[in-house]
């Protein structure tokens, strides 16, 4: 071998190395967004599943018209026939009318329940994601306002917990309340 060929062999190994290095960090990178992507994804779901029952039950135009619905944290878990499955990553959702009194003692999330206060009248959004561990990128789901809905009583629900709510439909709006 020529000396020329015997130098440039540890810089081939070195430059494969850097290269082997760049490919495993690009690729935890994306696996990093992708998770947040499947967190952002799993909120819509759970946003458009509740807004389809409402609208179904909104739409069916009589009032007195109910469903009784389950928020899950998977499929299966209850028996019934709705079941609205809560997105993973989260610690919980709440569902709540901040232009009216709340009552702070329904809410389990306290670091909630204080940002909440504060808001309280101040807007008209009624779905919350909670997240206090910081799992989901909330930043992309902010709090929803979900339309011809009137919420009697605050409903909030961890993350591993089968919640069972009544939407019904009232003629001008749909209620959700909580089955005790």
């Amino acid at each position: 071998m020529k000396k020329g060929q015997l130098f440039s062999q540890p810089f081939m190994y070195i430059f494969a190395i850097v290269v082997i290095a760049l490919i495993f960090l690009f690729g935890f990178q994306m696996i990093g967004k992708l998770k947040s992507t499947t967190c952002s994804v799993e909120n819509i779901k759970f946003i458009t599943d509740l807004n389809n029952e409402i609208d179904r039950i909104y739409s069916q135009g009589f009032s007195g018209s109910s469903t009784l619905c389950s928020l899950v944290p998977r499929s299966r878990v209850s028996d019934s026939s709705c079941e609205i499955i809560i997105p993973q990553g989260l610690d919980g959702v709440c569902i709540l009318d901040p232009t009216k009194s709340l009552d702070y003692t329904n809410i389990p999330f306290e670091e909630f329940a204080n940002d909440i206060k504060l808001l309280q009248g101040h807007t008209d959004k009624n779905l919350y994601f909670i997240s206090e561990n910081k799992n989901c990128d909330l930043e992309k789901i902010p709090p929803v306002k979900i339309q011809n809905v009137e919420i009697k009583e605050t409903i909030c629900v961890k993350s591993n917990e089968v919640v069972k709510i009544v939407i019904e439909n009232k003629g001008r709006n749909v209620e959700i309340r909580k089955v005790r």
